[in-house]
Formats: C-alpha cells, structure tokens, sequence
C-alpha cells in the first residue's frame, strides 16, 4: 500500500532535510533502510512512490516516525 501521489514530495523534502541534519549520504541512508541510493535520491526528489513498509524503516533509520517527516 502506497500514499497518495500527493504526499511523495513534500515527504522527500523531510527526508533531505532530516538525512541533512544526521549528516548522512544517501547511499547511507539507503542501507540503513536496506534499499539502494536511486531509490532515496528519487524519494527526495518527490519521483517515486514510497510504500508503507519503506517509510517506516527510513523513518526508523533517521530515528524517526513516518509522519514526523511531513513539514506541516
């Protein structure tokens, strides 16, 4: 199960952001979550879809939760 399209970019700049502030490469970030550094740079750049499942391990790899990755 995926979010609406909607959400796909405004969740990636909270992704950028949050990966920023921990200093982390997107391929670090990518194996923390255990997915590859085209999906993260995709994510961030709003052109993927992210499935449930992955939104939370990447919220858990930037010590996190999903939702808190929403800027408002």
């Amino acid at each position: 199960m995926t979010s609406p399209q909607i959400e796909t970019p405004v969740w990636g700049e909270g992704v950028r952001t949050l990966r920023g502030i921990w200093s982390l490469t997107q391929e670090q970030l990518a194996e923390m979550a255990g997915t590859t550094q085209v999906t993260i740079s995709r994510i961030e750049n709003g052109s993927r879809q992210v499935s449930d499942s992955l939104r939370v391990r990447i919220a858990r790899a930037l010590q996190t939760q999903a939702h808190a990755l929403f800027p408002y």
